[in-house]
Order: C-alpha cells, then sequence, then structure tokens
C-alpha cells in the first residue's frame, strides 16, 4: 500500500480503493485521510458517501453511519455495497433479487467484482455461472462493516 500511495495520481478512484484496502488492512486513520484527498479530485457525491459510511463503520460510528444512508438513493443498485458495509446482509441480498431474471442478469453480474457478494443467493445466476463452468470463491465479509 505504502508503494502505491508514493506514486503520484490525479486519479480518484485510486484514493476511494486506497481507503477500503487501508480499512481492510485495519488501519483506519490512515484511511480516513483517503477521503479528504478524493474529495480534491471527484464530484462522485455517491463514492463520497460510501467512503464516509465505511470510515464511519471502521471507527464504530453506526449512528452517523445510519444517517449517512439515509441519504442514499433507494433505487441505486450502489444500495447493495451500502447495505453490506451496514451489516444488513439480509436487506442487501433481498434488494438484488429484482434482478436475477434473463433481462437484468447482466446487472447482477456485474457484482461479481466483490468479494462479499454470494451469487448462490440468486438461482438464475448461480445456475448461469455453473452451467458456463464458472468456479467462484465463497463471498468473503467485509472487515470493516458495521456492528449494530
Amino acid at each position: 500500500i505504502d508503494a502505491l500511495l508514493a506514486e503520484d495520481t490525479s486519479d480518484p478512484n485510486f484514493f476511494y480503493q486506497a481507503q477500503r484496502a487501508l480499512l481492510d488492512a485495519g488501519q483506519a486513520e490512515r484511511a480516513a485521510t483517503m477521503i479528504d484527498t478524493y474529495l480534491l479530485r471527484s464530484v462522485d457525491q455517491q463514492g463520497l458517501a460510501m467512503m464516509r459510511l465505511r470510515q464511519a463503520c471502521a471507527e464504530g460510528r453506526t449512528k452517523d453511519a445510519d444517517k449517512i444512508f439515509e441519504n442514499i438513493d433507494p433505487d441505486s443498485t450502489s444500495r447493495w455495497l451500502f447495505l453490506k458495509t451496514l451489516a444488513r446482509d439480509d436487506e442487501a441480498r433481498e434488494f438484488l433479487r429484482q434482478y436475477d431474471t434473463p433481462e437484468y442478469l447482466f446487472i447482477l453480474s456485474g457484482f461479481l467484482s466483490y468479494r462479499a457478494f454470494d451469487p448462490r443467493d440468486y438461482p438464475l445466476l448461480w445456475k448461469t455461472l455453473q452451467a458456463q463452468g464458472i468456479k467462484r470463491a465463497s463471498a468473503r465479509p467485509q472487515t470493516f462493516t458495521c456492528k449494530h
């Protein structure tokens, strides 16, 4: 992480991911500095909200995280990640069920990039992956979720 942080980059996504990696490594204080750097380089309010929510959860500020979540678009597919970070796994799982259909499977498959996503929760997606011979490691929970 240190070598990557030493590089000069203006890509806001770098700082978004760096914060996540630092939180995953248990470095909440360093992770917090990524939020300000991200803010200087991006106008993406949803990305900023996710960073603030992750940070609040990592620091044990559950009420702050819940308050941030109140302002998230209820129809945005990003809602799943917010719910997972809040440790509201059942709600997250149910939220994505609407996409386990032939016409929306491409949207649901986009979540395969998340280690915390379990495709076995979605019958059509799981059947499709098996039919194509795609093997997937078990879902892994995030280390910085809120503790309610």
